[in-house]
C-alpha cells in the first residue's frame, strides 16, 4: 500500500503537528488515518485512529476502532540499538 503523506506544525518549534495519510488506491482492509503527534528531541509520540475499509469499498462509521492507536519512538545510542538487533535474531 502506497501513502501520501503530508501535515503542517502546530507550534513554532514543531513539537506538536498533524499528518494527514492519503491511501493512492482504497482496497478492503485497515488504513492509516490522519495522525497528530507531538516531539521532544528524544521521543516521538504519533496517536491515529485507522480506518477501515469494508469489502464493498466503503467507510461505514459502526465499522470502525472507537478510539486511537498510540505509538512512541524514541532515541537510542548505537549500542542500544545493536542489543535489540541481537535480542531479535535471538532463537526463541
Amino acid at each position: 500500500m502506497t501513502y501520501r503523506m503530508s501535515g503542517n506544525p502546530q507550534d513554532y518549534r514543531g513539537t506538536r503537528f498533524t499528518l494527514t495519510s492519503t491511501a493512492e488506491t482504497r482496497i478492503p482492509g485497515t488504513h492509516l488515518g490522519d495522525m497528530d503527534g507531538t516531539w521532544d528531541g528524544d521521543r516521538l509520540e504519533l496517536r491515529m485512529t485507522p480506518l477501515v475499509v469494508d469489502e464493498d469499498n466503503s467507510v461505514r462509521s459502526d465499522h470502525q476502532p472507537t478510539g486511537p492507536v498510540t505509538f512512541e519512538m524514541r532515541r537510542s545510542s548505537a549500542a542500544e540499538f545493536e542489543d535489540t538487533c541481537r535480542q531479535a535474531d535471538a532463537p526463541r
